[in-house]
């Protein structure tokens, strides 16, 4: 089972505490809580918003094609963005324990 975290309540299932993925999904929590995570977060709301109105007015117009094809690419930015903010997260507490 992959590690797991609630954003709610900051509890982490299917990870050793210490592990890689343990500090993976503290970087969720830390990252849910800066000013950058919600800000992101907000974006991101927007942005899929935004995806579902122009995918049902893509079947009319073809611009709204495009501007749903940029919804998704904003869409998987902030996923990614988040996941990688967390990997460095994880790492620079990794190496933190190795001292």
């Amino acid at each position: 089972m992959p590690a797991k975290v609630n954003l709610r309540t900051g509890k982490i299932i299917g990870a050793k505490k210490g592990s890689f993925a343990w500090w993976h999904e503290k970087g969720h929590l830390i990252y849910d809580d800066s000013d950058e995570g919600i800000n992101d977060g907000v974006k991101q709301n927007y942005s899929m918003y935004c995806l579902l109105i122009f995918l049902v007015l893509g079947q009319f117009i073809f611009l709204f094609k495009i501007l749903s094809i940029m919804g998704v690419i904003m869409l998987l930015y902030y996923f990614f963005k988040e996941e990688f903010w967390c990997n460095m997260y994880a790492e620079k507490q990794m190496r933190k324990k190795k001292k």
